[in-house]
């Protein structure tokens, strides 16, 4: 069997996956086949391309999720989902089909023009899917809230005391007398439809506190909890478990001479980088960073690692890296 590596891009829909190869080289990538969206249906044709050994393949994130690749890459074969987003295009095509989305792909896993994405593992993946249920069910009890404020305009009722939906608001709704019986009745019901809706958020959120035991980043998110600002929701929301930059609780931070305002952080679960070896400490994480290493005259503050000074996160191993109005947070051992 030929060994020589094939990359192969495969474009993924419900129903159907279309395959590309592209041979080393700077040959263009050829349409191998199409086949049902079915894993033994793939790994069949793939056997036909080489050893797993001598695959790489690529296919876009979307709403297929992750399956695939988890059953490509417990197979052997080296798989990546790549971001969408970042694949190339050409200025001006239009043109655009499943055929020439898979040769695409495939042309760029070769030249390594293609930027993958974190694949969690199957119970982040979980989690995540619990979190954006309660999401859900927190913009369902904004849009009821809505409609009960809207219908108490529309009949002249307006609330000047102070903020809404606290206990004082709710009592003024409770205590509204209309003269008709329809508008009594949509009232009940638009006030059992918001109660409903909290009870929904509220038996979702313990779910998620109770399920995060036991999870690979739990620490990461114990330790997050400890900074001002930072709750279990904030912990564990989609910026976390797909580590994307959220606004940090540090107001100001002094470092080498130089004033950060209003930084910015970046969750990751990996221990920092080897080539950092020696780490300044954190003396008051609300005010001032002290630097072991000397003053520079540069916004660039490369990748020294900072351990937080206080004992309750320096035993739990969090880690921080800075540039310039970033802050990069990492649990050691995470994994």
């Amino acid at each position: 069997m030929n060994s020589k590596v094939r990359f192969v891009g495969l474009d993924v829909h419900k129903d159907t996956v279309v395959i590309a190869v592209a041979e080393e080289g700077a040959a263009p990538a050829e349409i191998f086949a199409e086949v049902p969206h079915e894993p033994a249906r793939l790994m069949a044709r793939l056997k036909r391309l080489g050893t797993p050994e001598s695959l790489r393949v690529c296919y876009e994130a979307g709403p297929t999720g992750y399956g695939l690749q988890r059953i490509l890459t417990q197979a052997g074969i080296s798989c990546v989902v790549v971001a969408p987003s970042l694949v190339p295009t050409e200025s001006g095509r239009r043109v655009k089909t499943d055929r020439i989305d898979a040769r695409r792909l495939a042309q760029f896993l070769r030249s390594g023009h293609l930027t993958a994405v974190w694949v969690p593992d199957e119970q982040t993946e979980a989690l995540r899917d619990l979190e954006r249920a309660r999401d859900d069910a927190k913009r369902a009890e904004k849009t009821v809230k809505h409609q009960l404020a809207k219908f108490l305009l529309r009949q002249g009722r307006r609330y000047s005391e102070g903020k809404q939906w606290t206990q004082r608001h709710w009592r003024w709704i409770e205590v509204q007398k209309f003269s008709h019986e329809a508008h009594r009745r949509v009232v009940v019901d638009s006030i059992q439809a918001v109660r409903q809706a909290a009870e929904r958020v509220a038996r979702l959120e313990r779910d998620l506190g109770e399920l995060i035991e036991g999870w690979v980043l739990e620490p990461l998110v114990r330790n997050l909890q400890a900074f001002r600002g930072v709750a279990q929701l904030t912990a564990v929301g989609q910026d976390l478990l797909g580590h994307k930059t959220y606004r940090f609780a540090f107001k100001t931070l002094t470092a080498d001479g130089l004033t950060v305002n209003n930084p910015d952080i970046v969750v990751f679960d990996e221990p920092p980088k080897p080539e950092c070896k020696e780490a300044p400490h954190f003396t008051d994480p609300e005010t001032t960073v002290h630097s072991t290493e000397q003053p520079r005259l540069t916004r660039n503050f490369g990748c020294t690692d900072a351990v937080l000074g206080l004992s309750v996160l320096s035993k739990l191993r969090i880690y921080v890296s800075r540039k310039e109005n970033l802050l990069y947070v990492s649990a050691a051992g995470a994994k």
